[in-house]
């Protein structure tokens, strides 16, 4: 034992005369920002040690010695996205000690898309790829169009943004994404819009048809940045060029192909450009959802193009007056929607396609008058047609046509209202058939009573049937009764010539009737013929300031029906008035004042029940007024009956029981010679009443008390005259006996 124990203790002597090697290291983990920089590590060691580090961007020094130490660990900025993780391994022979390194990523915002949209707009998204926190902005001058919608997070994201549709050019807008700390890169988007194709289109017909020189009041905002539907003439849907209605601009040029690329028009209107020139492009029949088609009065020419048979929408189609020629596609009969074709005043030939007559099955006018390259036989065909169409007028008159009408016309839509063939080389006989249809029989013919039903015209005049005469005829007619040729040469205006009757001093036409006649001033010598009569699509007529127009109102003029005014003041007019006045029932405006006519007004103008405005002044008419009228007239609103020294007797009781639905009552029955006094019943009359004039008169009773309470006309009021001069008076001749009415107005 005791040799053990010394042995140990010989060992360990050994040992203890030696210092164990060590190694201490701290501290054991080390974390940088992404900026880098420089760290220190302290080593505590008694042995020769070596440094070694591993991990991108990281660097030691120095990478050796002896002992303590004190080491200098490096990491440069950061470069990759993503954190990062290195070691440092400092170790002998025996020892080893490891220090932990990471680093935070580098902030990154990458941006990646399509920088370039669509004028319509909508969403609109780019891809980020980023390990921070960011904000995105928007460009002031782009913060109209485009809305920032996206989300954000810390991982990955798309940036959402919701992009307006553009009215206007081309237009770009800067996005900005930013870091929030301000270290990673600014990423910056430059958006670029494209025109809106519409724009651009529209552009294209704008510089084609000299958009420059175009109607000012017409072109507004055109050729502007202000959004398409504001220019003038454009209607805009949902996006959608739907309307585009350029009358009247001054279009100059040939029409380009490129309109037939609005295909979502559903009206195009290029009427009243007469100086719009070339033909209807061949793609025409592209505009697939055209309802409207309108091209009046322009310098259009050459064919039809066939392809317009496409448009299975069309229900209105006007291309008159201009020189189109050639014939009508037989491909046009896929207009199967068709209602109203106007093709009149054209070069257009003959012949006329048969499907079309079997094809439109909802037509209601075919105008194809005034086409004198239109000849040989009128189309059979015509008379096989059928519609669903509440009316059917047809109207070739003044072409070429040869024959006769063809018996197949007899089976004509009995909706029909007008057939005009007049003016064409026509020689055979009316057939029966026709005489017989029950729109057009013989009477209605002879009569033309019936302003709503229009006649055949053949050159057979008085052969087989009393046919009527043509508008030119009438006015000619009209011309020749009231001395013409001596009219005042600055209103009589193409009269008496070949010229287009619509052309005629003071005359209007449409749809190839007289509507509008006014020969104020012309100077009219005579009586009123009783060709005045077949007018019968007048709705105004003005025989004014004719002091040597003489005789009666002829019965005929009752035959007016369509009559909405009627003037004739200062005239030589004389005699009774006609009853047969009482059948306007849509005449609003009845001024007869300043002429020799005489008699009663007759019971039956109760019958004009439109009535608003009635003068009857200065004239010889007498009494008593009908009390018909006083219950028939539901919308009059003044009554002129002043200045009439024949009519006497009482004042008429019926006028208090009027009634009206119009805004204001004016009476004026002053300067005549009615006797008694005023009715109590007056005192009923419609509180809209303004004027109630009866001076002038031989009155002698008091001013009844129900008068005098009137809220139009209380006494306050009449003696207040020069304090409000929209207030009018009761005046009899009895001043200062009953109440204190104004000495004059």
């Amino acid at each position: 034992m005791k040799k053990i124990v010394l042995a140990l203790f010989v060992v360990f002597g050994v040992v203890s005369c030696q210092e164990d090697p060590r190694m201490e290291v701290t501290p054991l983990s080390i974390s940088f920002t992404q900026q880098g920089g420089t760290e220190n590590i302290s080593v505590s060691s008694n042995v020769t040690w070596t440094a070694t580090v591993t991990g991108n961007g990281f660097s030691v020094s120095p990478a050796s010695g002896t002992g303590d130490a004190v080491l200098s660990l490096k990491a440069d900025a950061a470069t990759s996205p993503d954190d990062q993780t290195g070691t440092l391994t400092i170790k002998s022979e025996t020892l080893s000690a490891t220090v932990t390194i990471s680093q935070g990523a580098k902030n990154t915002l990458i941006v990646t898309g399509n920088n370039t949209i669509d004028a319509a707009g909508g969403a609109y998204t780019v891809t980020l790829q980023y390990n921070t926190t960011y904000q995105v902005e928007i460009a002031p001058a782009a913060t109209a169009w485009i809305q920032y919608t996206g989300t954000k997070g810390l991982s990955s994201a798309t940036l959402a943004f919701q992009v307006a549709a553009n009215n206007g050019s081309e237009r770009t807008g800067v996005i900005t994404v930013k870091d929030a700390a301000g270290i990673a890169a600014t990423q910056t988007i430059t958006l670029t819009q494209k025109e809106n194709p519409l724009r651009t289109a529209l552009l294209g017909l704008y510089n084609a048809l000299d958009g420059a020189n175009w109607t000012a009041s017409k072109k507004t905002n055109w050729n502007s940045e202000e959004p398409i539907e504001t220019w003038g003439g454009v209607t805009i849907e949902n996006g959608k060029l739907t309307k585009l209605n350029l009358s009247g601009f001054g279009l100059k040029g040939d029409l380009p192909a490129l309109v037939s690329s609005f295909t979502d028009l559903t009206s195009l209107n290029l009427g009243s450009n007469p100086n719009l020139t070339g033909s209807l492009p061949s793609d025409m029949g592209n505009l697939v959802n055209l309802e409207s088609f309108l091209a009046v009065t322009t310098g259009l020419g050459g064919q039809l193009p066939a392809s317009m048979g496409n448009l299975t929408k069309m229900n209105n189609l006007q291309l008159s007056k201009n020189n189109i020629s050639g014939t009508i596609p037989a491909e046009w009969a896929g207009m199967t929607e068709l209602k109203n074709l106007g093709l009149y005043s054209t070069n257009l030939s003959t012949p006329l396609p048969e499907a079309i007559f079997t094809s439109w099955k909802h037509i209601g006018t075919l105008l194809l008058y005034d086409n004198q390259n239109m000849n040989g036989p009128l189309p059979e065909a015509l008379g096989n047609m059928t519609t669903d169409n509440t009316i059917f007028n047809i109207q070739m008159y003044n072409c070429n046509f040869t024959g006769g009408i063809p018996e197949s016309w007899g089976n004509i839509p009995d909706v029909s209202k007008q057939l005009y063939i007049y003016g064409n080389q026509l020689t055979e006989p009316v057939p029966l058939s026709v005489q017989a249809h029950p729109s057009w029989t013989a009477d209605k013919w002879d009569k033309m009573k019936d302003v709503n039903t229009h006649y055949v015209r053949t050159q057979q005049n008085g052969v087989y049937l009393n046919l009527a005469v043509s508008q030119y005829e009438l006015l000619m007619a009209l011309y020749n009764a009231l001395d013409g040729d001596n009219w005042a040469t600055a209103k009589k205006t193409n009269w008496n010539t070949t010229e287009p009757v619509e052309t005629w001093g003071g005359v209007t036409v449409e749809n190839g009737m007289v509507t509008k006649l006014n020969l104020s001033g012309f100077g009219l010598k005579g009586q009123l013929p009783a060709v005045i009569g077949e007018f019968t699509s007048l709705t105004s007529l003005n025989l004014g300031s004719n002091p040597n127009l003489t005789g009666p109102l002829p019965n005929e003029i009752g035959n007016l029906i369509n009559l909405d005014a009627l003037m004739a003041v200062t005239t030589g007019l004389e005699g009774p008035l006609p009853a047969s006045m009482g059948n306007l029932s849509k005449l609003t405006n009845l001024q007869l004042n300043n002429n020799n006519i005489t008699g009663t007004l007759p019971a039956e103008w109760a019958g004009m029940k439109a009535l608003k405005s009635f003068g009857m002044f200065n004239t010889k008419i007498s009494g008593p007024l009908p009390e018909a009228i006083f219950t028939g007239w539901k919308h009059i609103g003044s009554m002129l009956l002043n200045n009439n020294p024949n009519l006497s007797g009482p004042l008429p009781e019926g006028l208090g029981t009027m009634t009206t639905d119009n805004s204001i009552f004016n009476i004026h029955m002053y300067e005549c010679n009615f006797t008694g006094g005023i009715p109590a019943s007056w005192g009923n009359m419609p509180q809209v009443s303004k004027q109630l004039r009866v001076y002038g008169n031989k009155l002698t009773q008091p001013v009844p008390a129900a008068v005098q309470n009137h809220p139009s006309w209380t006494s306050d009021k009449w003696d207040s005259y020069k304090l409000n001069t929209d207030i009018h008076y009761i005046r009899t001749q009895q001043n200062n006996v009953f109440l204190d009415l104004a000495a004059t107005e």
